[in-house]
């Protein structure tokens, strides 16, 4: 659980484009399953995004559900997101 709390904002972030690649993938039909999908991945993005809205904590100067990670330090490469009051009612739409 405290995996899916550190990482929370990029999980909500990233599961519909991974959601959309799955779907990408799935041979064509006649599009049940296809929708089907397209609602499960749409739900459980939107189950995981309670948290961000009933967890956040506004602080002046500083992000909630901060999240920042090296990826090539040897060149730079860093991955960082956070969240202010604004961009949190713009990123739940």
């Amino acid at each position: 659980m405290a995996f899916i709390e550190s990482h929370l904002l990029t999980l909500v972030t990233f599961l519909p484009v991974l959601g959309a690649l799955l779907i990408a993938l799935l041979p064509r039909g006649e599009g049940g399953q296809h929708k089907g999908i397209a609602f499960l991945f749409s739900l459980l993005t939107f189950v995981l995004s309670i948290p961000l809205w009933t967890g956040f904590r506004a602080a002046p100067g500083r992000y909630a559900f901060e999240q920042k990670t090296e990826w090539a330090p040897a060149l730079g490469f860093s991955y960082h997101v956070g969240l202010d009051g604004v961009a949190l009612l713009l990123f739940l739409l």
